[in-house]
């Protein structure tokens, strides 16, 4: 089935190289086909990933081990994610609904019957208030947990924390704190009740962040829908917001309490100002050092 749908979209992208003047959406101007992922640990190479775009929307994705996801759209917006083994047996199903505005409204996390790893059903509900959004996780067979996010008046996540544990204040937790400047993340603390525990600060370029491929999946709102989307992996927006600012992020400072961590973005631009190639390198006191190179393909 895998190799029949790639067949097929390189069919569909062939045909209407032919002549761009009969495809109605070509994607020979200069679109993007592909990024390419490339990841290293102390230098050694560790694995890779295609991601494959055909018109506007990211098709699906190819791992080195063998493994794949497929995506699939309606108006523009992804409303499922299947995600399959190297014998091309579905491992998940991610579902998406969205209100009237193109805002998340329900993740959902579906094992298949030969996910023998976790049988576990999640589904992730948002309602959204004046400046707030209240995230509740419903994990099968019944534990809840009820999670906050407060925006400031550019829409900007400011703060984040859990609430409730299977309906039982949550007391000793932690919080992060957000700082904006310019549009962008300058500072992420994180604190528990016995104060602060790490600090991230942040510095950017003056070029606009207008290259992230989740706008071909989410929409005008696709900043904040690609943090509720980092939902369904781990219970905390940080660790993208920085990639959500209004330019592109070129370096970040990590304090532990017990070691530090420093992670530099670099970028290459070809003719057209569209990004060729993002590299993003990561040195910590305490974990090997980890290099992620992006290589982006147009046509």
């Amino acid at each position: 089935m895998k190799k029949i749908f790639i067949l097929i979209i390189g069919f569909l992208i062939v045909s209407c190289s032919k002549d761009d003047s009969e495809c109605p959406n070509s994607i020979s101007n200069a679109k993007l086909v592909s990024i390419t992922k490339n990841y290293y640990s102390n230098n050694s190479f560790a694995s890779s990933e295609k991601l494959n775009f055909y018109d506007d929307k990211l098709i699906n994705i190819q791992y080195s081990d063998g493994s794949y996801e497929d995506y699939q759209y309606n108006n523009n917006l992804v409303t499922r994610i299947l995600k399959f083994e190297q014998d091309e047996s579905l491992f998940w199903t991610y579902t998406y609904l969205y209100d009237n505005e193109g805002r998340i409204i329900e993740i959902k996390r579906i094992p298949s019957p030969t996910n023998v790893q976790v049988q576990t059903v999640a589904k992730y509900s948002f309602v959204y208030n004046t400046n707030q959004i209240l995230m509740t996780a419903v994990f099968t067979p019944g534990n809840t947990l009820t999670y906050e996010l407060i925006f400031d008046q550019n829409n900007k996540i400011i703060n984040e924390k859990w609430l409730s544990n299977n309906g039982s204040l949550v007391t000793n937790q932690f919080y992060f704190t957000n700082t904006f400047t310019n549009g962008n993340l300058s500072n992420s603390l994180m604190e528990n009740n016995s104060g602060p525990t790490d600090n991230i600060s942040y510095s950017y370029n003056n070029i606009k962040n207008d290259f992230d491929y989740y706008k071909f999946l989410f929409g005008k709102h696709w900043k904040n829908n690609k943090c509720l989307d980092l939902f369904k992996n781990v219970l905390s927006v940080r660790g993208v917001l920085e990639t959500t600012s209004e330019y592109l992020v070129t370096n970040s400072s990590h304090n532990y309490n017990n070691g530090s961590e420093n992670t530099t973005y670099n970028y290459t631009f070809n003719e057209k100002n569209q990004i060729s190639m993002k590299i993003v390198e990561k040195i910590s006191t305490f974990l090997p050092i980890y290099r992620c190179e992006s290589i982006y393909e147009y046509k």
